[in-house]
């Protein structure tokens, strides 16, 4: 796939994120029989809302890891660059030290995208009603950490920060296929 079609494939990633956030608030009598009748269909215990963990974690993981790891990105830094630019313009902020336990630094947006992706593709993941527990441990190399570095962070923003990301890796690959 280019470059262009796994951003297709993340965006429509981000479309259902949305459409979904959109449709849990219509009250619909066809739309409420609908999500009933798939609900018992799965034999799900509690009916979930139509946007819920999973559909966060979802999106980050092909933002985060699987769209990431697509790209071809020459110059990091300057993505990091961008990506800091873009969170500053939509106020987003690095996490306080309160919701980061651990050995590592989270200090930039560099450590704070590496830990998420780390987390997701082979750390762990603890899931709360509305927030996520990212936790990552360096085993092997130079930099082996005793202790995990976890990250303790809300639903809303780690929808924000793969959004974020979502649409600075756009700019990337817009810049490209001029």
């Amino acid at each position: 796939m280019t470059q262009k079609e796994c951003f297709q494939i993340a965006k429509l990633a981000l479309f259902n994120v949305k459409l979904l956030s959109e449709l849990e608030n219509i009250k619909h009598e066809d739309l409420q029989k609908i999500i009933k009748d798939v609900h018992e269909k799965l034999n799900i215990e509690e009916k979930p809302d139509l946007i819920n963990q999973s559909t966060y974690l979802q999106f980050a993981y092909v933002t985060l890891v699987w769209l990431w790891e697509s790209m071809d990105i020459k110059d990091k830094d300057d993505f990091f660059i961008k990506l800091k630019a873009r969170a500053n313009k939509k106020e987003l902020v690095i996490p306080d030290t309160s919701k980061i336990s651990g050995e590592r630094d989270i200090s930039d947006w560099k450590m704070l995208v590496s830990l998420i992706r780390n987390a997701l593709s082979q750390g762990s993941i603890e899931i709360k009603d509305d927030a996520f527990i990212f936790s990552d441990q360096k085993k092997f190399g130079k930099r082996k950490e005793i202790v995990p570095t976890t990250l303790n962070i809300s639903t809303t923003e780690l929808l924000n920060i793969s959004e974020t990301v979502f649409w600075t890796l756009n700019e990337i690959i817009s810049a490209t296929s001029k």
